[in-house]
């Protein structure tokens, strides 16, 4: 499949993205993401969690974050893939407080900001997972490549995951 780049528009350049890292390349959307600060919150260590019986085994319990108590989704594994590993790397992106959710995603780690005007669209990419037939998910953007590095990241629409089907139905 040949990738057809485009630039960002003037004012999509100007702004920031957080480059953060989860599942594997072989999940829907890859494991290189990048959320629009706009839509990001913070981004913090793991704290403690405290799981939560009669779940979905992604969703990995609840934290209380500065007095708020946020529910947290493991981001690989709701994707279909394997629990993200908990290291000195493993972040939480706090997201959805706008919105009055008060949900983090578990993450693998964030690797911080990339500029907007060093990145282009290229053709959204279909997951090995999804037959042809099958849509990309509404939560999953378009991929930006690094002009430079030939690099790619998948945009995570936060606005999308937060009101997609499955993402807070957390009851087994």
């Amino acid at each position: 499949m040949s990738e057809q780049v485009t630039p960002l528009n003037p004012s999509e350049a100007r702004a920031s993205w957080l480059d953060i890292e989860s599942g594997t390349e072989d999940l829907p959307g890859g494991c290189r993401w990048l959320v629009d600060l706009a839509e990001s919150g913070e981004v913090l260590p793991l704290p403690p969690l405290t799981s939560v019986p009669l779940t979905q085994p992604w969703f990995v319990g609840v934290a209380n974050i500065r007095g708020t108590l946020f529910s947290i989704v493991d981001f690989a594994l709701w994707r279909g893939g394997e629990p993200t590993p908990r290291t000195a790397q493993t972040r939480l992106l706090l997201v959805g407080a706008r919105e009055g959710l008060h949900s983090a995603l578990l993450v693998e780690r964030a690797w911080g900001l990339r500029a907007r005007d060093d990145l282009q669209v290229v053709d959204k990419v279909m997951s090995p997972l999804l037959d042809s037939a099958a849509e990309t998910p509404t939560w999953q953007g378009v991929r930006l490549q690094d002009a430079s590095t030939g690099a790619c990241w998948t945009c995570l629409d936060i606005a999308a995951l937060l009101t997609a089907p499955n993402f807070l139905d957390v009851a087994r």
